[in-house]
């Protein structure tokens, strides 16, 4: 079996310097490249797609045009590069929040994550990590428990978008945190855009 695997494997890495002279040959690229950015400037995404369009455009001896298009937990701007022309120049920087949970949790997508897409690479992996404001009563993760025991209702949560990797861990987190904890969920276009009312 693993030997198969590896045969798969080396076959595909063939094809793919197969494809890469092929579009060598041909020029490519020849002008700029965008990469669509499914949520605001400024957020953990964004910055991200920055890095890696600067590092991309050295390799390809072209610029990367990173083009913010949030909204609907990214389905905005996937949906948007789902309909660009299939010719290299446009990509995508799909999240888990666009190409799996988005499909899952919502009930119509303009887009199919599997028939419109092509993946081409993993580029990175994002840890979730939890902030209050500097003045919170809660310093600490039991802390902010207790408290949000003690005041149901009274508490907020801010997301990237319904159904986004940011709101369901949220909610998972709070299945986690036993009973008795009431937080709101207040949906945001993208964390960056949550980050100054926090």
């Amino acid at each position: 079996m693993k030997r198969i695997q590896f045969l798969q494997g080396v076959a595909a890495a063939l094809l793919c310097m197969a494809a890469s002279s092929a579009s060598l040959a041909q020029g490519y690229p020849n002008k700029p490249i965008r990469l669509i950015v499914p949520f605001p400037a400024g957020g953990a995404t964004d910055l991200f797609a920055r890095t890696l369009g600067q590092k991309m455009g050295e390799k390809l001896g072209t610029t990367l045009i990173v083009d913010n298009k949030p909204g609907a937990g990214g389905a905005i701007g996937s949906d948007q590069a789902a309909k660009a022309a299939p010719d290299g120049y446009t990509l995508l920087l799909a999240t888990t929040s666009t190409h799996s949970i988005g499909p899952a949790v919502m009930a119509r997508l303009p887009y199919d994550t599997v028939r419109d897409f092509t993946p081409i690479g993993h580029v990175g992996d994002a840890p979730s990590i939890m902030l209050v404001p500097v003045d919170s009563p809660a310093k600490t993760v039991r802390e902010w428990i207790d408290y949000a025991k003690k005041n149901p209702g009274k508490l907020n949560y801010a997301s990237s978008g319904n159904g986004t990797i940011v709101q369901l861990t949220a909610e998972l987190f709070k299945a986690k945190a036993q009973a008795g904890v009431f937080v709101t969920h207040i949906p945001y276009k993208g964390t960056a855009l949550a980050i100054p009312d926090l």
